[in-house]
């Protein structure tokens, strides 16, 4: 099983985002659906709630849209997520799943997002936490005519 996880923004507040990638014969399902931030420099403390489980890439968008269409291509948090191999030609890929949240981070340079824990094949696991830590990165690209 493959986790992605990121930290962004859309129209200027800050969002988690979770990619789950699950194999043929492997279930998820989370216990729950709050997700805890964590700051430094500000330190702050705060949660945020995933409100469902997205079918389609860009959860952020399709997790809080209104539209007919898109809500029957979400999930309920706690749906147990049965993992599958699908394919597209002679490619093959695990079936994945989306969650995203907003969340406060008050513009800090250090982050620790805490995951609703969650059970993999029926066996509970431990809390994720993932730290991110903000860095400037400066990039030079040349171009010759």
């Amino acid at each position: 099983m493959a986790v992605n996880v990121s930290l962004s923004k859309h129209k200027g507040n800050s969002y988690v985002q979770l990619r789950l990638d699950i194999p043929s014969g492997t279930t998820l399902m989370f216990e729950d659906d709050v997700v805890k931030i964590t700051t430094e420099n500000p330190k702050t403390s705060s949660q945020a709630v995933f409100p469902n489980i997205s079918l389609v890439d860009t959860p952020i968008v399709n997790s809080y849209s209104t539209g007919a269409e898109i809500q029957k291509l979400r999930l309920p948090v706690r749906t147990r997520l049965v993992g599958e191999r699908l394919y597209a030609g002679a490619t093959g890929f695990d079936k994945h799943f989306w969650l995203a949240a907003y969340v406060d981070t008050s513009a800090a340079t250090d982050i620790d997002i805490e995951f609703p824990r969650f059970s993999l094949n029926g066996v509970p696991t431990q809390s994720v936490r993932v730290h991110f830590k903000s860095q400037t990165l400066v990039a030079v690209a040349l171009i010759n005519c």
